[in-house]
């Protein structure tokens, strides 16, 4: 060796050596920095198999790995896996995959010992690609080893024995190259490929070392022969290639790396005993983007490499960097097969037989120091509390149970400190508090032992006792140590209150004359203020504070009266910042900040952002921020921007919760360390940066009904998701699929689990749903429409991206909610809506002849009240005469006797003036009971003679009318209370009812029952009145006992007021009544009432009656019964039969009267003061004439009369006019507005008598003239104004005939519906007109009408009766015989001769 040579060696040495010192001394001075974090995949975390042979990133940033028993597919969650499937025919083809490729196009390419497959991303379908080998060729051609691109964006295809090929994606075709198609290829065996940026095709081989060709164009064109010299590698098996920025090609063998220099054209092997790597076989390399070369070697773990070192130290000098461990994890010897960096910058490793592992590209913002303890063959963490560091920057620990530890900053234990009995060690191994002051000195408060100072000196501690009261033992359990700006040391305790330590005697003790917690209070925390006064944070006592001085404390923030209180009485830390502001941390109450200058106090909770309630440590930085422990993890306050920041375990915390007390900050070095139960936590505020991080996000899998759904899979359903849900841009699901979920994933392999998400539906969520760590989206039977599903993540809960994955959603609606099926709907629709509005007006039309209907009943009841009314009236008039009548009578029965012919007829009319006189007071006790004004009179009588007696007045009638009538009663007697009269008249009307529509029947039956009562102890009584007669038809039992109920106009059954009587006073005996009945059976009635007199009123029971029970007796004649008296006053509106009404409207009385009682022989006379009373009266009854006055006041005579005949209800009723006027002009006005005969007063009776028979009789002369007013062969003249209201109305009557002539289905109700006029009312003035019913009119009608076209000899008879509206020509016989007096034939015969 020459000088030069020496002193070129010596020269390397000193810079290495210089090199070396100054790593140390930096490293020294450097903080420790956190790891990157590391995550493990293997077969329990989804991954097919242990082995991964290569590693790649598709479009979506999902990562692809190939191992030896399928191809995985991983979303930073969970893993999808490839497999050959025989019933596949696109799936692979193979289960071994040795290499997976993405190409410059995002196509994927994947190997297999048949062949070459490329992957379809979108329907997730495999195209296999075979390589045709020669005739006569041995081996396996089509066993692919490694895929490459080239610069023709070509693919390099390495086959393991049979050399290599390029594939063109285009055409999809193989140009292959073996030892004899190629010239220079020393073996077929390849292993790998690498086109380089300068047109070189590296080939690495199993056994034939390196060859290099020059390509162009995809095609392979000669040899590179100096690079290809099997010489300059250390062993011909070349395994990988790297090319790093600077264009130089790392070479991996098995026996060493080595580097081809490109600028110096030189090859270089690293072979140094200085190296790790030298002579390792060398599986995969990686240059990464931060210029770092990762190496894999077989058996060797992960060796990393500074490539920056190449630009200033020798290739000799260069240093590796061996990874033995990630995280807990010992890779030193594990054998690594392939590199990946995505790009995130994250290093995925692959492994042989242990899966994959990934080195994150962030670093973890908090270093983790755990110390495990093994005790009796079991695990556990040493747990820590007390902390503080010393003037050299090493860090004191305190334990629960193991002592002290003396750690640097980076971890490494420099001393332990125990309680082993030795003189100067600790009485206590569970160390709880620490603390150095202003000496620099270090204190340590114990559970137990109470406190102690290390000396540094003699590297001893000093033990403090407790000097206060004995009584006190938790005075020895110190959990707090602080130091005030006069330097006083002051020591919290468990229930051993605030101490001072005194130095002179080595102890502590409570100042004197302390009282309250300052004596036995458990204090965790101390605060000084800028007035030098003490906060104690205590364990159940809330905050005290303590004035300078003071022996007694005051507490604050408990008032239960206001709302500035703490959550929670347990207080763990306090702390003033640099704005003398006072941060309480509480347990289970969260934090807490009180101004003192304000005397505000505010809370913060986990509500508000805070990782957890409980804080056990508050740290305040350089900056103001507050780092805070609690139990689930550190949470930072900015209280400038307030807000929280948390960090957990996935952060690199501790997987404990932190302990009170446990923290210090480092000011000078810049470092914060927080204590738990699993580990100690390290890290540099400043360098902790929130990493805002908006993964890409994307929809992974879609199901239905809870079942996922597969690419071109069925899943028993008819949706077929032709391409991968991730890259669908709409889906069309049926109405019966709107249950469906949508699965997404935000790529973020670093820190997956800090992903959080926000979804909606639009057109259905009117916001997004923020559902945290949620990974899917479930809706349930949604409405058919369009919709758009979005999803969005981000790695922290407000800090949200516009990026958004979307899919469209379309579902279908039924086929009922189709446009086809709206069109039908229309359709049908239209056709309902016709057959509503058709049916609406027959309903309308029904509704107006029953509101016509309604109107007339309630016209009918108004008569009837009226007619009552006036029976009443009258009733009261008849008592007088009546009276007169029987006074005298009784006098001549007791002269005459009751023997003599005479005595016995006056006898006989005595008794018919009482009955009459019990008859008027039964008509007037109905008006009481209809008003509510009659009162019973109860008196105790013999119920069944009672009923027996009443029996025997209808015997006579029973004999006359063949009807076997008997009386039955259970006893022979029982004493009831009850109102003889008005029971009379009960039981009367009931049998008067019977017998009146007892029909054909032959038998009434009356009985009386005593029945027994649980309620009523003295029993009931039931009455029963049964006959076999016509009965009541079902649908009018109901309403037999309503007031002027008379049943079906058509039957014969009617129950007029007589039963609403009965059921009134029944009813006023507290009493029932009822009826049963079958129509054409017969009929039972029965009265039930109790038997007593309890129920009763007292007003209403009277003294007994005496012994004579009946004034009146009954007469053995028939007698009507009260009931059928009252019912003929009812129905009776015109008088007697046959008689015609006449309608007398004056308003002189006596006129009146007289006018009256001289025709009221021969007419019915209705009486009306004025003309308004007396329209009233002619249009409620059936008026044949009227006489009026015309002086009247109110509405006078003239005015009565006009309005009388324009009316068509009255227009046809003759008026005679009287008045005192008899100047012709007045005589005139009365014929001019429709009187048909003025008469002047004084009148001669005569005179009227004959005016009114000839008015009558012209009437009747009219009648007939009405009846043939259209018979006449002559058509009928349109209608003149001079035409009366009653010609116009019948001509409206025959044009409406004329009009609907044939139809035989046209009645007087269709009549009535055209005229709008109600049914009675057409009745009444077609009667009045013509004499005829409407019915008897129309078909007079119809007859002169068939005449008249039998008259013409146009048609025959048979034409004629339907022509006319007849169906059967035997009825149309009868009728015209009827109307004319001879048959068709013969009128045809009569109209012939006379024609």
């Amino acid at each position: 060796m020459n000088r030069d040579t020496k002193g070129l060696c010596f020269s390397h040495m000193l810079r290495g050596f210089i090199l070396v010192a100054s790593v140390l001394l930096l490293t020294a001075f450097i903080p420790h920095e956190p790891k990157n974090r590391i995550r493990h995949y293997g077969i329990r975390e989804g991954l097919s198999q242990g082995v991964v042979n290569s590693i790649t990133q598709d479009e979506q940033s999902l990562m692809w790995f190939a191992t030896e028993d399928g191809l995985n597919r991983f979303d930073g969650y969970s893993f999808k896996v490839f497999k050959y499937d025989p019933d596949n025919a696109r799936g692979l083809a193979d289960n071994f995959i040795q290499s997976i490729f993405k190409d410059s196009q995002g196509d994927f390419w994947v190997s297999s010992r048949k062949g070459l497959h490329r992957f379809d991303q979108l329907k997730e379908q495999f195209t296999l690609y075979k390589h045709s080998l020669p005739a006569g060729a041995a081996g396996n051609g089509n066993d692919v080893s490694f895929i490459a691109e080239g610069g023709a964006r070509n693919l390099w295809v390495a086959w393991y024995g049979a050399g290599f090929a390029s594939f063109n994606t285009t055409t999809h075709t193989f140009t292959p190259y073996t030892d004899k198609t190629l010239s220079g290829l020393t073996s077929t065996q390849t292993l790998t490929l690498l086109e380089d940026k300068f047109g070189l095709l590296w080939v690495g081989t199993q056994n034939g070392g390196l060859d290099v060709f020059q390509v162009s164009k995809g095609a392979v064109l000669k040899k590179h022969e100096s690079l290809s010299d099997k010489k300059l590698l250390p062993s011909h098996t070349v395994r990988c290639f790297a090319e790093d920025q600077a264009g130089n090609l790392w070479i991996g063998t098995a026996n060493g790396l080595v580097l081809y220099k490109r600028q110096e054209n030189t090859f270089y092997t690293f072979n140094g005993a200085q190296f790790g790597i030298a002579g390792k076989s060398i599986f995969t390399l990686l240059a990464d983007s931060h210029e770092n070369l990762w190496i894999g070697v077989q058996g060797g773990g992960l060796y990393a490499l500074d490539l920056r070192q190449l630009g200033s130290r020798n290739l000799d000098d260069v240093i590796f960097k061996r990874i033995q461990n990630l995280d807990t994890y010992n890779i030193s010897k594990r054998t690594i097969l392939s590199l990946y960096e995505d790009k995130n910058k994250n290093l995925w490793v692959g492994t042989f037989g242990d899966g994959v592992y990934m080195m994150s590209g962030l670093p973890e913002k908090f270093v983790k120091f755990q110390r495990k303890q093994y005790n009796d063959e079991s695990l556990s963490y040493v747990q820590y509390y007390g902390m503080c560091y010393d003037a050299d920057g090493n860090l004191w620990l305190g334990t629960d149970g193991d002592g002290i530890y003396r750690v640097r900053s980076t971890g490494e234990t420099t001393g332990h400190y125990k309680a082993d009995g030795r003189p100067g060690s600790l009485k206590d191994n569970a160390v709880l508090s620490a603390f150095r002051d202003h000496h620099n000195n270090l204190w340590f408060g114990t559970y137990s032992q109470g406190l102690f100072r290390y000396d540094k000196q003699h590297d001893r501690f000093e033990h403090y006792r407790y000097l206060g009261d004995p009584a006190l033992t938790g005075a020895h359990d110190v959990r707090v140590i602080f130091e005030d700006v006069q330097h006083t040391l002051w020591v919290g305790t468990n229930r051993g209150g605030l101490c001072r330590v005194d130095e002179t005697r080595r102890g502590y003790s409570q100042v004197p004359g302390a009282m309250g917690v300052l004596r036995d209070g458990d204090i965790r925390a101390i605060a000084e203020d800028s007035t030098g006064g003490l906060w104690l944070g205590c364990y159940g006592d809330g905050v005290h504070y303590r004035a300078a001085g003071a022996a007694r404390s005051q507490r604050y923030f408990y008032s239960s009266d206001t709302v500035d209180q703490l959550k929670s009485n347990v207080v763990f830390a306090l702390r003033f910042d640099r704005k003398d502001m006072l941060w309480i941390g509480t347990g289970g109450g969260g934090l807490s900040v009180y101004n003192p200058g304000r005397k505000a106090l505010r809370r913060f909770s986990d509500k508000r952002g805070l990782a957890n309630n409980t804080v056990y440590a508050i740290l305040a930085d350089h900056a103001d921020n507050l780092w805070l422990s609690t139990n689930k993890g550190i949470s930072k306050y900015d209280p400038t921007a307030e807000k929280f920041i948390n960090y957990d375990v996935n952060d690199g915390l501790q997987e404990g919760q932190f302990n009170p007390g446990a923290a210090l900050y480092n000011e000078l070095a810049g470092y914060m360390c927080f204590g738990g139960t699993m580990a100690y936590n390290l890290f540099y505020p400043d360098q902790v940066e929130q990493d805002i991080m908006k993964p890409r996000v994307m929809i992974s899998g879609f199901q239905l009904f809870n079942k996922p759904v597969e690419v071109n899979a069925r899943n028993g359903s008819d949706f077929v998701l032709r391409q991968v849900i991730s890259r669908t841009p709409a889906i069309a699901l049926t109405h019966d699929q709107s249950v469906f979920t949508f699965d997404f994933v935000g790529i973020n392999y670093s820190y997956p689990e800090k992903n959080v998400y926000a979804y909606k539906l639009e057109g259905l969520d009117r916001d997004w749903n923020y559902v945290g760590a949620q990974r899917s989206a479930t809706y349930r039977y949604v409405a058919p429409g369009d919709y758009v599903f979005k999803v969005k993540a981000s790695n922290q809960e407000d800090a949200w991206s516009d990026e958004y994955a979307h899919i469209a959603v379309t579902i279908l609606p039924p086929f009922w909610r189709t446009p086809l099926a709206y069109s039908l709907y229309m359709v049908v629709g239209g056709g309902l809506c016709f057959a509503i509005v058709t049916v609406r007006k027959k309903q309308a039309t029904l509704r107006k002849r029953l509101k016509i209907e309604k109107a007339q009943r309630k016209r009918e009841r108004r008569l009837v009240q009226e007619k009552l009314t006036f029976f009443t009236e009258i009733s009261h008039e008849f008592r007088t005469p009546l009276t007169l009548m029987i006074g005298p009578l009784e006098e001549m029965v007791v002269r005459e006797g009751s023997y003599t012919p005479n005595g016995r007829k006056l006898k006989m009319v005595y008794r018919n003036a009482h009955k009459l006189l019990s008859l008027i007071n039964k008509l007037l006790d109905y008006r009481k009971i209809e008003s509510g004004n009659i009162v019973l009179h109860v008196t105790e009588d013999d119920l069944v003679a009672f009923v027996e007696e009443i029996c025997i007045t209808f015997q006579e009638l029973a004999v006359r009318k063949n009807i076997a009538f008997r009386f039955h009663a259970d006893l022979p007697s029982l004493p009831a209370w009850f109102d003889k009269e008005k029971m009379e008249m009960v039981i009367t009307n009931i049998i008067s009812n019977s017998f009146k529509y007892i029909g054909n029947g032959n038998e009434i039956s009356v009985s009386l029952h005593r029945q027994a009562s649980e309620k009523w102890p003295q029993g009931k009584v039931l009455i029963k009145v049964k006959d076999n007669g016509i009965g009541i038809p079902r649908k009018q039992l109901g309403s037999v006992f309503d007031w002027f109920y008379r049943g079906d106009r058509f039957m014969p059954m009617s129950s007029g007021i007589g039963l609403a009587l009965a059921k009134k006073l029944v009813n006023l005996h507290r009493g029932e009544i009822y009826v049963e009945s079958t129509e054409g059976s017969g009929s039972t009635f029965s009265v039930k009432f109790l038997l007593g007199k309890d129920h009763f009123k007292p007003n209403e029971i009277v003294a007994d009656a005496g012994e004579n029970k009946f004034l009146l007796q009954p007469d053995p004649a028939p007698v009507p019964s009260s009931s059928l008296l009252l019912e003929e006053a009812v129905n009776d509106t015109t008088g007697r039969k046959g008689q015609r009404c006449l309608l007398i409207v004056e308003d002189d009385e006596d006129i009146r009267t007289f006018l009256r009682e001289y025709f009221e022989k021969d007419y019915h006379v209705l009486e009306a003061v004025e003309g308004r009373e007396g329209l009233t009266l002619a249009a409620e009854h059936h008026i044949d004439l009227v006489i009026s006055d015309i002086m009247m006041p109110g509405m006078n005579g003239i005015d009565f009369c006009r309005e009388l005949k324009n009316n068509i209800r009255t227009s046809h009723i003759p008026v005679v006019l009287l008045t005192a006027k008899t100047s012709l002009t007045h005589h005139k006005e009365g014929i001019e507005i429709g009187g048909d005969a003025y008469i002047t007063k004084p009148f001669s009776p005569e005179m009227l008598t004959l005016t009114i028979n000839n008015l009558l009789q012209s009437r009747e002369t009219l009648k007939r003239f009405y009846r043939n007013l259209f018979a006449t062969q002559t058509p009928v003249t349109a209608l003149s104004a001079s035409q009366s209201p009653d010609e116009k109305f019948l001509h409206a009557i025959y044009e409406m005939l004329l009009t609907n002539l044939d139809h035989k289905d046209f009645n007087v109700n269709e009549l009535c519906e055209a005229l709008n006029m109600s049914r009675s009312l057409l009745y009444k003035k077609v009667k009045l007109l013509t004499g005829l019913s409407p019915v008897e009119y129309l078909r007079s009608l119809r007859m002169q009408e068939a005449a008249k076209l039998l008259k013409s000899k146009k048609y025959k008879v048979f034409e004629v009766v339907y022509m006319v509206g007849f169906s059967d020509l035997k009825y149309f016989r009868q009728c015209f015989v009827k109307e004319f007096g001879y048959s068709p034939s013969d009128f045809l015969k009569n109209a012939g001769e006379m024609g």
